[in-house]
């Protein structure tokens, strides 16, 4: 078993994992009983055990290790809670840099000179994406101010923009960063930001949005998706919303502009309320309505929980967000610390996104992943930061998973934890084609493409005219292609996984089979594995530790041989159906 190819291994342990031909009853397990893990035990008749403080970590954040949750059984829930409530900023900064054109080429030059300065600036934009999202995954990763983060993804998927569309990068930064700073703030001073900022400006087209030429997107998904939900407004509702927010764009250095020669000064009626009203006057209108506390306050609560709330516990999510005035922390307070958040049908039972799934691998082995590899496997499983797929963002839930994402999700595991080799990944139909060198350095790319037009670098005139003519579909995505991408970029880097599973064995105390199998499925997944599917897990353990002659209770030593096989192990649990639940 020692040379076998990985997909031939895994197929293997899959099938002594979930075959039931195997046929060994509790009896043939060896060491019988259920084992006391007593490191994550807490006070005795406590709801506040290593289940809920693991759970609080995964909605709260992106996963915990073990030395979390003991922390966070020591801390104790409400503090722990307004810990995360404070979202002290911790770590480096990100710095950006404006991307400036060289005009004289762009217009003077002859056309190999307009050719390299046009790749120059794709070039420098991709870069700068690249560069940001690690910052971002890197943040998730180290646990910097997990709630913060947390909710910066959920607002960037909630005020959806995308980078296909929108196209220069520091702009979506700059809405990135916007996000974070409101993330446990005020929502009614969110939402006033965001009609302000030019990269929602430009996703939306009100850079177009003009007296003589209305364009109703901004107002109809500033009323359906950012404050009320369909059915609390009309469309001549939309329509004077969009009135109000004409000549509301960016200028020609890329920042928010109001231009009242195509501004509408007539007198408006929305929802009710009559006058001559602009974009702040819109927003107050908004947050005053009953539906706009029930809207915000459902969606966070759907988010963070998995399932929507009843409309009795929404009414009063709903009331303590009107009553603080549209301050988020009050409300995300209360949630965290209703006993309603650690019910069982809520506990492991939501649906991972790909950064969920993948940040919490980390986090639970304590691996150092460069962000860059984390941000490009998410895209490979359906969710590219910067891209959501619609105005909507990404659906959550069973959704994400499919067959391929399924397979795909066991294949990153097994990267993460060094146990495939990524040009295992690489299984291409195409890859004896021969390539040209722009095809095999686009394979080199990292995260969005950020396309530029040689005009979107123009006079904000040329890009309030240019913007809407962008296409609003995407390329479809080759799967093939996408992998050999992750693959390449892990490659390149030379990934290699920093876990010591033996040293964590040895302080657990577990040596026998069982007790690591355990172990390891308490340490790794968010819910308890059904008794027959830890059956399985001990045999294939077992049969794996015996075919590299290792003794029963020889695994805790410091071997390579070891080490491989409890990264064996710890990838088939992370490939179980139970792993994709958080």
């Amino acid at each position: 078993m020692k040379n076998m190819p990985y997909l031939s291994r895994f197929s293997l342990l899959a099938l002594l994992v979930m075959s039931p031909v195997l046929g060994q009853s509790a009896d043939d397990v060896e060491d019988r009983g259920t084992l006391d893990l007593r490191v994550l035990k807490s006070t005795p008749d406590s709801d506040w055990d290593a289940r809920a403080v693991e759970h609080l970590f995964n909605r709260a954040g992106f996963g915990a290790h073990n030395l979390d949750v003991r922390r966070g059984l020591r801390t104790g829930k409400e503090l722990l809670v307004r810990q995360m409530i404070r979202g002290e900023e911790e770590g480096p900064r990100f710095v950006s840099y404006p991307i400036e054109p060289n005009m004289e080429l762009l217009k003077g030059g002859n056309e190999e000179e307009r050719r390299q300065e046009r790749n120059r600036l794709r070039n420098d934009n991709r870069r700068q994406g690249q560069e940001f999202l690690s910052w971002w995954v890197d943040r998730m990763l180290a646990g910097h101010a997990p709630l913060r983060e947390r909710m910066t993804l959920f607002w960037h998927g909630f005020f959806t923009s995308d980078a296909t569309k929108v196209r220069l990068v520091e702009l979506m930064i700059d809405q990135n960063e916007l996000l974070r700073v409101h993330a446990l703030g005020n929502f009614g001073e969110m939402l006033h930001a965001i009609v302000r900022d030019p990269a929602m400006l430009i996703y939306l087209d009100n850079i177009s949005n003009t007296e003589a030429s209305p364009n109703e997107n901004l107002a109809r998904e500033l009323m359906e998706l950012f404050s009320l939900g369909e059915g609390n407004y009309t469309e001549e509702d939309i329509r004077e919303v969009a009135r109000a927010l004409t000549g509301y764009g960016i200028d020609s250095k890329r920042e928010f502009s109001f231009n009242p020669r195509k501004h509408d000064f007539g007198t408006k009626t929305i929802l009710g309320v009559e006058g001559r009203h602009d974009a702040r006057d819109v927003v107050d209108i908004l947050l005053a309505q009953p539906a706009c506390a029930r809207w915000v306050a459902g969606s966070i609560i759907t988010y963070l929980e998995g399932t929507k709330p009843d409309a009795e516990r929404l009414e009063r999510y709903a009331e303590i967000l009107r009553g603080a005035d549209y301050e988020l922390g009050p409300m995300l307070e209360e949630i965290l610390l209703d006993s309603e958040f650690y019910r069982a049908e809520v506990v492991g039972a939501r649906v991972s996104s790909p950064i969920d799934y993948l940040v919490g691998v980390c986090r639970r082995l304590g691996a150092e992943v460069r962000g860059e590899i984390v941000v490009r496997g998410a895209g490979l499983l359906g969710m590219s930061l910067f891209e959501p797929p619609n105005v909507k963002g990404w659906s959550e839930g069973p959704a994400w998973i499919t067959t391929a994402t399924l397979m795909n999700r066991a294949n990153l595991a097994g990267v993460l934890l060094g146990t495939i080799d990524p040009k295992e990944m690489m299984v291409d139909p195409l890859d004896d084609m021969e390539l040209t060198e722009d095809e095999l350095t686009s394979m080199e790319d990292l995260g969005p493409e950020f396309p530029l037009d040689e005009e979107m670098m123009g006079s904000g005139e040329m890009m309030m005219t240019t913007s809407v003519k962008v296409e609003n579909e995407k390329k479809a995505r080759n799967q093939g292609n996408l992998m050999a991408k992750v693959a390449r970029v892990i490659g390149s880097a030379g990934h290699h996984p920093r876990i010591s599973l033996g040293a964590r064995l040895f302080r657990s105390g577990a040596r026998s089979d069982r007790q690591i199998v355990e172990f390891m499925c308490s340490s790794l997944l968010a819910i308890e594995t059904p008794l027959e599917t830890r059956r399985m897990l001990v045999a294939a353990l077992r049969l794996d530790r015996e075919a590299e002659g290792i003794e029963p209770g020889h695994l805790v030593k410091k071997t390579e041989a070891a080490e491989q096989v409890l990264r064996r192990l710890a990838h088939l649990i992370l490939s179980l159906p139970e792993a994709q639940l958080g």
